[in-house]
């Protein structure tokens, strides 16, 4: 079964820009640009991997890392399907000490197609983890 994953990746990265981006056509390389990917050997089986054996209801594994004290930004799109924004109350019970920035619109990219939210966002949390670092 993984090697038929692994085989049909392509098929799957074919289709990635309208399941990450909610504005596809303002970045027509999109598809391409993650099918060169497909280069790596051992990519498409790690994808297969992936599928088969992630546990969709991880959580408590992860509890330990929550409790780190670095801050933490989660950036998520209220449209994202790939990993369902539902899941954004279960993430920030998981990382107490992290902030939120919920992207209206956005699907799985909104580090893309929505940078003029995300990149001010992402700067001021660096800047705020680095108190004694200059603009």
């Amino acid at each position: 079964m993984h090697r038929l994953i692994a085989w049909r990746v392509g098929d799957v990265i074919d289709r990635l820009d309208k399941a990450h981006l909610s504005h596809p056509d303002q970045f027509p390389d999109y598809n391409k640009r993650a099918r060169e990917q497909l280069a790596f050997p051992g990519m498409g089986e790690s994808f297969a991997s992936t599928l088969a054996h992630f546990e969709m209801n991880a959580g408590d594994q992860w509890r330990t890392v929550g409790e780190h004290p670095r801050p933490v930004l989660v950036v998520w799109g209220d449209r994202d399907r790939v990993t369902d924004y539902a899941n954004a109350t279960r993430v920030l019970q998981l990382y107490p000490r992290a902030e939120l920035l919920t992207v209206q619109g956005a699907k799985h990219a909104p580090h893309l197609d929505h940078s003029e939210i995300v990149h001010p966002a992402v700067m001021k949390h660096l800047k705020a983890a680095r108190p004694d670092t200059d603009a």
